[in-house]
């Protein structure tokens, strides 16, 4: 499992600190992890924010947040607002489902804001939704020190931490490439301009342009979707002779 590490300048007192930090079982003052309900067009990369609510000092954070697969994907995690640079903060999205996220913080973190920011994919449409939701939520107190006797930190007291879970809801329709009505953009009713500009985009790659929503190949000629086809319907669109036709055999 390869984690994705935001900031890579830290030493060993960082990475003895998390240590420490995972090392207790005990409670203490609560906060609140949260996301908010989301949509997204199918297609579209939407971010979703992991938001945080303390009035204590977070030293470190252990975060799982499970989705559904068929809905949406994550790409992976950008910081949050609150994460600053002498923060140390990994994720993973490797796996179907779930994004993992860790952080640890040598000055701590506290007030509402963001701490990590997932970018999701939206695979499903026509108003499917996923769960957005907490399988882990650890938390860890910096001002509050575990010592032994002799006053070495053995660990850090973990919070109370509650957790407000959310729905990613997929709009937009579903893609069908497989139709011959021009519609390319999926918006519904007879070819527009905007059809022929869609079509443009994604044949030269365009972020946001990968999915057509009817048959690519306007003007006929077989294969993948040219240039030729979205000048094509561009000429069927404002009516010019000779281009009446789509799909012609």
């Amino acid at each position: 499992m390869e984690y994705n590490k935001v900031h890579k300048h830290f030493k060993t007192p960082v990475y003895a600190m998390v240590l420490l930090l995972a090392c207790t079982v005990y409670a203490a003052g609560a906060m609140t992890v949260y996301v908010d309900d989301t949509s997204g067009v199918n297609g579209a990369t939407i971010d979703v924010p992991i938001n945080v609510s303390s009035t204590e000092t977070i030293g470190a954070m252990d975060i799982s947040l499970t989705y559904d697969s068929a809905v949406i994907t994550a790409t992976g995690v950008a910081d949050g607002e609150l994460i600053a640079d002498a923060d140390l903060i990994a994720n993973y999205t490797g796996m179907s489902g779930v994004v993992n996220v860790s952080l640890a913080s040598l000055n701590g973190i506290n007030g509402t804001g963001s701490i990590a920011v997932v970018q999701f994919k939206v695979v499903g449409c026509d108003n499917v939704t996923s769960p957005l939701t907490f399988s882990r939520a650890d938390a860890y107190d910096l001002d509050k020190p575990i010592t032994d006797a002799d006053g070495k930190v053995l660990g850090y007291e973990q919070m109370t931490v509650e957790t407000t879970n959310a729905t990613f809801t997929a709009t937009g329709k579903c893609p069908d490439g497989n139709n011959n009505t021009g519609d390319i953009d999926g918006s519904g009713g007879d070819p527009t301009m905007s059809d022929a500009v869609h079509l443009a985009k994604h044949v030269v790659g365009l972020s946001g342009y990968e999915t057509i929503y009817a048959n690519g190949d306007i003007d006929g000629s077989g294969g993948d979707p040219t240039m030729s086809d979205a000048v094509y319907l561009a000429k069927h669109v404002v009516g010019l002779s000779g281009y009446e036709t789509l799909y012609p055999e």
